[in-house]
């Protein structure tokens, strides 16, 4: 019992420190469940797709070269990926600004731009990830959070358990008029109810930050990419050849496979060697349904030769789980709609379990308030005494 109070304790005060922050980011979350959708719904204008044959990533690539002759273009979203709508997406850098450029498929046009830093959708996701602290370890702060709701969760399962021959009383949720009672049972039963689904969320919100370095300490992997080494070009005059002929390279070693993602190497630096382009892919069953994929290929672009793939439907190590199943869990791509749907109710439990458990602390401070300022009437009056955790 006195484990069980100091358990009570411990998450009345995690909850009190970081509570707030983790019902804002939890209903950021909520709403980047369906960040593309709404992005789409906003900016219809930009997915309106001229129909027939698509232009080959390289004619897109110089469309977008033509407008912004001195960009940096950093990644290419394949028409292909499930959220594109079959629009060319690129990201660029251009006058020290980050733009998204939206390319029509049919004619090679570009539609429009878009800075995320502007967008409903892109202002959810930086608060999200990074309270809006990107330049002031502002991922780092959010994992911290994600752990003080991990350990909450852990002490209110604590909590809860009521024993396993009356396990069946912690899910009921008592008929009565004592404000307290009731907002007790939905505190309890909301929160064991949704305990999996947050364990998970708050776990993986934590791994974001934090993970390649703790998991590191065991020796284990998060990645599968290839040695630096492994991945340098060798440049020649005639510069890159075309992405299409790339894609063919990749086309001979996975031929089921769908482009989702290109990555553009960054400049390489003064004494540093040249980087490679990465393609993301996807093919049979793909967990992320994003442009993350479940597959990797890295193309020396000057000749085309494909130096590295790795594929997590034939690779089971744990690096190979870690990276194909880490943002999928944290998002709820991994059963489409349906639990796209359940994350983003689940995303709104915390504040309901905020309300409440607010709620009954101001009904016992009332009530203790209440006793110490009238010692006679505690003493005749027998008022409903107030249930104590199972």
């Amino acid at each position: 019992m006195k484990l069980k109070k100091t358990m009570g304790k411990l998450h009345l005060w995690l909850s009190l420190i970081a509570g707030t922050f983790i019902c804002l980011i939890a209903l950021s979350g909520s709403a980047l469940v369906f960040k593309d959708e709404i992005n789409r719904m906003l900016n219809a204008d930009l997915y309106k797709a001229t129909p027939g044959p698509a232009v080959s990533y390289q004619a897109a690539l110089q469309s977008v070269l033509a407008a912004y002759p001195k960009a940096e273009i950093s990644r290419i979203y394949s028409p292909n990926e499930m959220s594109s709508e079959g629009i060319y997406t690129f990201s660029i850098k251009a006058d020290k600004k980050s733009l998204m450029v939206y390319v029509d498929p049919g004619t090679s046009n570009i539609l429009g731009t878009q800075s995320s830093a502007d967008t409903l959708t892109g202002w959810l996701s930086d608060f999200h990830e990074n309270l809006l602290l990107k330049d002031y370890n502002g991922r780092t702060i959010v994992g911290i959070i994600a752990i003080f709701f991990f350990l909450i969760l852990l002490t209110g399962m604590f909590i809860w358990f009521p024993g396993l021959k009356n396990w069946v009383r912690g899910f009921v949720i008592r008929r009565t008029t004592n404000q307290y009672v009731r907002h007790f049972d939905l505190h309890r039963v909301f929160g064991i109810s949704w305990v999996p689904f947050l364990l998970v969320v708050s776990l993986t919100g934590f791994l974001f930050p934090f993970g390649k370095d703790i998991l590191g300490a065991f020796n284990l992997k998060t990645s599968t990419s290839p040695s630096d080494k492994v991945l340098v070009a060798k440049p020649l005059p005639a510069g890159y050849i075309p992405l299409d002929d790339m894609i063919a390279s990749i086309k001979k070693e996975m031929p089921d496979a769908t482009i989702t993602q290109i990555r553009m190497p960054k400049k390489a630096e003064e004494g540093k060697k040249e980087g490679v382009i990465e393609f993301r892919l996807s093919h049979q069953y793909d967990p992320s349904a994003s442009s993350i994929g479940n597959a990797r290929a890295w193309v020396e672009p000057y000749s085309g030769k494909v130096l590295a793939i790795t594929d997590s439907v034939k690779d089971t190590s744990f690096a190979s789980i870690y990276q194909t199943w880490l943002f999928p869990l944290h998002t709820g791509r991994i059963g489409g709609l349906v639990t796209q749907i359940l994350y983003a109710i689940g995303g709104l439990v915390p504040t309901l379990l905020m309300v409440t458990g607010l709620v009954m602390m101001r009904l016992k401070q009332a009530k203790k308030k209440k006793s110490a300022a009238s010692p006679a009437a505690r003493k005749t009056a027998q008022p409903e005494s107030l249930p104590q955790a199972q």
